[in-house]
């Protein structure tokens, strides 16, 4: 687990899927934002895995900071599923799917 201002992070790998869970609680701010992209950005460039980001569990996510996530992971949104936040509106809805980041149903457990 890493945990930055605000957020916390655990990570589980789904061998059969080829997948890694990342699972977000907290808020997303521009406090954190660089140092998520950041830790996404080298586990993306380390393996040949797919990542689906839950976002269900946060609490928030600045707007500016929604931005910055996007223009960040763009490169990689191919390899990138998406578990909304509950409270996702509809700009921020708009941004992820301008930048066809895709939402997925939680997958089932190893």
């Amino acid at each position: 687990m890493e945990t930055f201002h605000k957020l916390s992070l655990s990570f589980q790998r789904i061998s059969y899927k080829k997948m890694i869970w990342v699972k977000m609680d907290g808020a997303i701010d521009s406090m954190n934002v660089e140092r998520l992209c950041a830790s996404i950005q080298g586990a993306l460039h380390q393996g040949r895995e797919k990542f689906l980001l839950d976002l269900k569990n946060l609490k928030g996510f600045e707007e500016k900071s929604v931005q910055v996530f996007c223009d960040r992971l763009k490169n990689y949104r191919k390899r990138i599923n998406l578990i909304p936040p509950d409270f996702a509106d509809a700009p921020l809805r708009g941004w992820l799917e301008n930048l066809r980041f895709s939402s997925r149903p939680s997958p089932a457990r190893d």
